[in-house]
Protein backbone atom coordinates (compact mmCIF):
# COMPACT_ATOMS: atom_id res chain seq x y z
CA UNK A 1 0.00 0.00 0.00
CA UNK A 2 1.45 3.33 -1.21
CA UNK A 3 0.79 6.51 0.81
CA UNK A 4 0.88 9.40 -1.46
CA UNK A 5 0.55 13.27 -0.75
CA UNK A 6 -0.88 15.88 -3.49
CA UNK A 7 -0.19 19.02 -3.85
CA UNK A 8 -4.30 20.93 -4.50
CA UNK A 9 -4.66 24.03 -6.76
CA UNK A 10 -8.36 25.20 -6.44
CA UNK A 11 -10.51 28.23 -7.28
CA UNK A 12 -11.97 28.59 -3.85
CA UNK A 13 -14.71 30.70 -5.30
CA UNK A 14 -16.97 28.21 -6.20
CA UNK A 15 -16.79 26.00 -2.65
CA UNK A 16 -17.91 26.09 0.21
CA UNK A 17 -14.97 25.71 1.72
CA UNK A 18 -12.18 23.13 1.58
CA UNK A 19 -13.71 20.35 4.69
CA UNK A 20 -16.62 18.32 3.87
CA UNK A 21 -19.89 19.51 4.82
CA UNK A 22 -23.44 17.98 3.85
CA UNK A 23 -25.30 19.01 0.45
CA UNK A 24 -22.85 21.20 -0.33
CA UNK A 25 -19.61 21.38 -2.60
CA UNK A 26 -16.07 21.47 -1.27
CA UNK A 27 -12.85 20.48 -1.95
CA UNK A 28 -12.85 17.57 -0.30
CA UNK A 29 -16.23 15.99 -1.18
CA UNK A 30 -15.30 16.65 -4.72
CA UNK A 31 -11.82 14.78 -4.50
CA UNK A 32 -12.48 11.97 -2.27
CA UNK A 33 -15.68 11.58 -4.86
CA UNK A 34 -13.00 10.77 -7.52
CA UNK A 35 -10.89 8.89 -5.24
CA UNK A 36 -13.69 6.53 -4.47
CA UNK A 37 -14.72 6.65 -8.23
CA UNK A 38 -11.40 5.66 -9.76
CA UNK A 39 -10.85 3.38 -7.09
CA UNK A 40 -7.85 4.82 -5.19
CA UNK A 41 -9.72 4.48 -1.85
CA UNK A 42 -13.05 2.52 -0.59
CA UNK A 43 -13.16 5.38 1.84
CA UNK A 44 -11.98 8.23 3.54
CA UNK A 45 -11.59 6.16 7.02
CA UNK A 46 -9.61 3.22 5.43
CA UNK A 47 -8.29 4.96 2.73
CA UNK A 48 -6.25 7.06 5.81
CA UNK A 49 -7.64 10.52 4.02
CA UNK A 50 -5.69 13.27 5.84
CA UNK A 51 -5.25 17.25 5.38
CA UNK A 52 -2.66 19.50 5.70
CA UNK A 53 -5.30 22.10 6.79
CA UNK A 54 -9.11 24.10 5.98
CA UNK A 55 -9.23 26.84 4.26
CA UNK A 56 -12.64 28.79 4.56
CA UNK A 57 -15.30 29.61 1.53
CA UNK A 58 -13.75 31.61 -0.90
CA UNK A 59 -10.13 30.99 -0.20
CA UNK A 60 -8.01 29.72 -2.65
CA UNK A 61 -5.14 27.30 -3.41
CA UNK A 62 -2.24 26.70 -4.67
CA UNK A 63 -0.42 24.81 -2.68
CA UNK A 64 -2.46 22.87 0.09
CA UNK A 65 -1.67 19.21 0.64
CA UNK A 66 -3.82 15.94 1.21
CA UNK A 67 -2.54 12.15 1.29
CA UNK A 68 -4.29 8.99 1.20
CA UNK A 69 -2.93 5.09 1.39
CA UNK A 70 -3.59 3.75 -2.03
CA UNK A 71 -3.15 -0.26 -3.36
CA UNK A 72 -3.70 1.77 -7.14
CA UNK A 73 -0.69 2.86 -8.91
CA UNK A 74 -0.96 6.64 -8.69
CA UNK A 75 -1.65 8.24 -12.20
CA UNK A 76 -2.20 12.41 -11.97
CA UNK A 77 -3.63 12.58 -15.43
CA UNK A 78 -6.03 9.93 -14.73
CA UNK A 79 -7.56 12.05 -11.31
CA UNK A 80 -7.12 15.12 -12.75
CA UNK A 81 -9.02 14.01 -15.90
CA UNK A 82 -12.04 12.79 -13.46
CA UNK A 83 -11.95 16.20 -11.14
CA UNK A 84 -13.74 19.32 -12.23
CA UNK A 85 -11.39 22.16 -13.88
CA UNK A 86 -11.31 24.17 -10.63
CA UNK A 87 -9.41 21.52 -8.56
CA UNK A 88 -6.06 20.53 -9.75
CA UNK A 89 -3.72 18.20 -8.43
CA UNK A 90 -0.71 20.24 -9.45
CA UNK A 91 2.08 17.61 -7.99
CA UNK A 92 2.72 14.28 -6.23
CA UNK A 93 4.61 12.80 -3.43
CA UNK A 94 5.17 9.28 -2.25
CA UNK A 95 5.57 9.57 1.91
CA UNK A 96 6.65 7.36 4.63
CA UNK A 97 3.58 5.81 6.65
CA UNK A 98 4.66 8.06 9.42
CA UNK A 99 4.04 11.39 7.40
CA UNK A 100 1.06 14.07 9.17
CA UNK A 101 0.64 16.59 6.72
CA UNK A 102 -0.60 18.83 9.62
CA UNK A 103 3.24 18.80 10.71
CA UNK A 104 4.37 21.46 8.43
CA UNK A 105 7.36 23.38 8.95
CA UNK A 106 5.55 26.73 6.76
CA UNK A 107 2.24 27.78 5.57
CA UNK A 108 2.03 30.61 3.17
CA UNK A 109 -0.49 32.69 2.66
CA UNK A 110 -0.98 36.12 0.20
CA UNK A 111 -3.78 38.39 0.38
CA UNK A 112 -4.70 40.80 -2.56
CA UNK A 113 -5.32 44.17 -1.69
CA UNK A 114 -6.56 46.55 -4.13
CA UNK A 115 -6.78 50.44 -2.80
CA UNK A 116 -3.92 51.62 -4.24
CA UNK A 117 -4.89 54.72 -1.44
CA UNK A 118 -2.68 52.37 1.28
CA UNK A 119 0.58 53.97 2.29
CA UNK A 120 3.15 51.01 1.80
CA UNK A 121 5.20 52.02 4.62
CA UNK A 122 2.30 51.79 7.23
CA UNK A 123 1.52 48.63 6.27
CA UNK A 124 4.75 47.20 6.32
CA UNK A 125 5.48 48.56 9.83
CA UNK A 126 2.11 47.17 10.95
CA UNK A 127 2.89 44.07 9.31
CA UNK A 128 6.53 43.85 10.80
CA UNK A 129 4.55 43.96 14.14
CA UNK A 130 3.59 40.03 14.03
CA UNK A 131 6.79 38.46 13.78
CA UNK A 132 7.65 36.78 16.43
CA UNK A 133 6.37 33.98 18.73
CA UNK A 134 2.79 35.29 20.26
CA UNK A 135 -0.69 34.65 22.10
CA UNK A 136 -3.33 35.14 19.13
CA UNK A 137 -6.20 34.27 21.24
CA UNK A 138 -7.20 37.80 19.98
CA UNK A 139 -7.17 36.69 16.59
CA UNK A 140 -9.39 33.97 16.56
CA UNK A 141 -13.64 33.47 16.25
CA UNK A 142 -12.98 30.04 17.96
CA UNK A 143 -11.37 28.45 21.28
CA UNK A 144 -7.98 26.76 21.13
CA UNK A 145 -6.57 25.09 24.03
CA UNK A 146 -3.27 26.70 22.36
CA UNK A 147 -3.25 30.45 20.82
CA UNK A 148 0.32 30.66 20.69
CA UNK A 149 1.71 30.88 17.22
CA UNK A 150 4.88 31.96 15.03
CA UNK A 151 4.66 34.12 12.53
CA UNK A 152 8.18 33.61 10.66
CA UNK A 153 8.02 36.97 8.20
CA UNK A 154 5.24 39.22 6.41
CA UNK A 155 6.38 40.68 3.17
CA UNK A 156 4.63 43.56 1.67
CA UNK A 157 5.07 44.29 -2.12
CA UNK A 158 3.04 46.74 -4.55
CA UNK A 159 3.01 44.69 -8.06
CA UNK A 160 3.07 46.51 -11.70
CA UNK A 161 0.44 43.64 -13.64
CA UNK A 162 0.52 44.23 -17.01
CA UNK A 163 -2.83 44.22 -18.86
CA UNK A 164 -0.54 42.22 -22.04
CA UNK A 165 0.79 39.67 -19.43
CA UNK A 166 0.39 36.96 -22.56
CA UNK A 167 1.71 39.53 -25.61
CA UNK A 168 5.38 37.95 -26.20
CA UNK A 169 5.50 35.17 -23.62
CA UNK A 170 6.03 31.64 -25.29
CA UNK A 171 5.56 30.13 -22.05
CA UNK A 172 2.07 31.12 -21.81
CA UNK A 173 1.53 29.24 -25.73
CA UNK A 174 -0.23 26.13 -24.48
CA UNK A 175 -2.54 28.18 -22.27
CA UNK A 176 -4.02 30.20 -24.95
CA UNK A 177 -4.33 27.30 -27.31
CA UNK A 178 -8.16 27.49 -28.93
CA UNK A 179 -9.00 31.13 -27.48
CA UNK A 180 -10.88 33.34 -30.07
CA UNK A 181 -8.99 36.30 -31.16
CA UNK A 182 -11.78 38.43 -29.64
CA UNK A 183 -11.47 36.72 -26.20
CA UNK A 184 -7.51 37.45 -26.84
CA UNK A 185 -7.90 40.95 -27.51
CA UNK A 186 -10.11 41.12 -24.62
CA UNK A 187 -7.74 39.70 -22.30
CA UNK A 188 -4.68 41.53 -23.31
CA UNK A 189 -7.26 45.21 -23.29
CA UNK A 190 -5.99 48.50 -21.81
CA UNK A 191 -9.00 48.13 -20.08
CA UNK A 192 -7.12 48.00 -16.04
CA UNK A 193 -8.97 47.23 -12.78
CA UNK A 194 -6.40 45.56 -11.26
CA UNK A 195 -5.79 48.68 -10.08
CA UNK A 196 -1.90 48.03 -8.87
CA UNK A 197 -2.56 45.20 -6.33
CA UNK A 198 -0.29 45.34 -2.84
CA UNK A 199 0.49 41.68 -2.08
CA UNK A 200 0.95 40.71 1.70
CA UNK A 201 2.60 37.31 2.44
CA UNK A 202 2.61 35.90 5.56
CA UNK A 203 4.37 33.03 6.50
CA UNK A 204 4.22 30.77 9.48
CA UNK A 205 4.08 26.67 10.82
CA UNK A 206 0.68 27.06 11.35
CA UNK A 207 -2.00 29.63 12.20
CA UNK A 208 -5.50 29.41 14.22
CA UNK A 209 -8.80 29.86 12.16
CA UNK A 210 -9.35 33.51 10.74
CA UNK A 211 -6.21 33.90 12.19
CA UNK A 212 -4.54 35.33 8.39
CA UNK A 213 -8.02 37.60 7.85
CA UNK A 214 -7.72 39.30 11.26
CA UNK A 215 -4.49 39.91 10.79
CA UNK A 216 -4.66 41.72 7.22
CA UNK A 217 -7.87 43.41 9.36
CA UNK A 218 -5.36 45.16 11.91
CA UNK A 219 -3.07 45.98 9.15
CA UNK A 220 -5.91 47.77 7.38
CA UNK A 221 -7.20 49.95 10.39
CA UNK A 222 -3.42 51.15 11.02
CA UNK A 223 -3.81 52.55 7.53
CA UNK A 224 -6.64 54.11 7.78
CA UNK A 225 -5.95 55.77 11.31
CA UNK A 226 -8.51 53.58 13.48
CA UNK A 227 -5.58 51.94 15.53
CA UNK A 228 -2.31 53.18 16.70
CA UNK A 229 0.85 51.19 15.84
CA UNK A 230 0.71 50.66 19.57
CA UNK A 231 -2.58 49.17 19.77
CA UNK A 232 -0.69 45.83 17.47
CA UNK A 233 1.54 45.13 20.63
CA UNK A 234 -1.48 45.19 22.91
CA UNK A 235 -3.31 43.12 20.99
CA UNK A 236 -0.70 40.36 20.99
CA UNK A 237 -0.60 40.20 24.97
CA UNK A 238 -3.82 39.70 25.68
CA UNK A 239 -4.49 41.12 29.23
CA UNK A 240 -8.13 41.19 28.88
CA UNK A 241 -11.08 38.47 29.56
CA UNK A 242 -13.37 40.33 27.01
CA UNK A 243 -11.60 39.90 23.50
CA UNK A 244 -12.17 42.74 21.15
CA UNK A 245 -14.21 42.58 17.76
CA UNK A 246 -11.60 42.10 14.88
CA UNK A 247 -14.07 42.06 11.55
CA UNK A 248 -12.83 39.59 9.00
CA UNK A 249 -11.13 40.57 5.63
CA UNK A 250 -13.03 39.35 2.45
CA UNK A 251 -11.68 35.39 1.60
CA UNK A 252 -12.02 35.71 -2.00
CA UNK A 253 -8.68 37.96 -1.76
CA UNK A 254 -6.79 35.18 0.31
CA UNK A 255 -4.51 32.72 -1.33
CA UNK A 256 -2.91 29.63 0.52
CA UNK A 257 0.50 29.62 -1.97
CA UNK A 258 2.18 26.49 -0.49
CA UNK A 259 2.02 24.31 2.22
CA UNK A 260 6.55 23.75 2.98
CA UNK A 261 7.74 20.42 4.20
CA UNK A 262 11.46 20.03 4.63
CA UNK A 263 11.79 16.32 3.70
CA UNK A 264 8.98 15.83 1.38
CA UNK A 265 9.92 16.91 -2.32
CA UNK A 266 6.84 17.56 -4.62
CA UNK A 267 7.02 16.51 -8.46
CA UNK A 268 5.09 19.03 -10.34
CA UNK A 269 3.61 18.56 -13.60
CA UNK A 270 3.76 20.33 -16.25
CA UNK A 271 0.57 19.28 -18.11
CA UNK A 272 -1.60 19.85 -14.55
CA UNK A 273 0.08 22.93 -14.37
CA UNK A 274 -0.94 24.46 -18.00
CA UNK A 275 -4.69 23.39 -17.60
CA UNK A 276 -4.87 25.01 -14.34
CA UNK A 277 -3.57 28.18 -15.87
CA UNK A 278 -5.59 27.43 -18.87
CA UNK A 279 -9.23 27.58 -16.16
CA UNK A 280 -7.57 30.61 -14.79
CA UNK A 281 -7.02 32.36 -17.84
CA UNK A 282 -10.82 31.23 -18.59
CA UNK A 283 -11.93 32.94 -15.81
CA UNK A 284 -9.81 35.63 -16.23
CA UNK A 285 -11.55 36.33 -19.73
CA UNK A 286 -15.18 36.19 -18.35
CA UNK A 287 -14.23 38.74 -15.33
CA UNK A 288 -12.70 41.11 -17.88
CA UNK A 289 -16.20 40.56 -20.18
CA UNK A 290 -18.33 40.97 -17.14
CA UNK A 291 -16.21 43.73 -16.14
CA UNK A 292 -16.70 46.18 -19.54
CA UNK A 293 -20.76 45.19 -19.79
CA UNK A 294 -21.22 46.83 -16.51
CA UNK A 295 -19.40 49.26 -16.88
CA UNK A 296 -20.60 49.93 -20.04
CA UNK A 297 -24.07 49.69 -18.08
CA UNK A 298 -23.08 52.39 -15.81
CA UNK A 299 -21.77 55.08 -18.30
CA UNK A 300 -24.94 53.95 -19.70
CA UNK A 301 -27.55 54.74 -16.81
CA UNK A 302 -25.10 58.19 -16.30
CA UNK A 303 -25.86 59.61 -19.49
CA UNK A 304 -29.80 59.22 -19.52
CA UNK A 305 -29.65 61.43 -16.26
CA UNK A 306 -27.31 64.44 -17.77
Amino acid sequence: MTHIALKLGYIGSNFYGFQSQPNLRTVVGELVYNLKKLNYINNPKEGHFRIAGRTDRGVHSLGNVVVFKSNKDFNINELNDSLPDDIRVLGYSNVSDNFNPRHANTRWYRYVLFNSNLNMDLLDKASKKFIGTYDFSNFTNKGADNTIRTIQNIKVDKVNISNNIFLNNNDSSRTLENISDDDLNLLNSSEDFSNAPIFIDIYGENFLWNMVRKIIRVILDVNYGNLDLEDIDNLLHPKFSQKPVIKLTNPRQLILMDVKYNDIKFSYDEYAIMRFSKTITNNLINYKREYAISKSLLDSLTNLSN
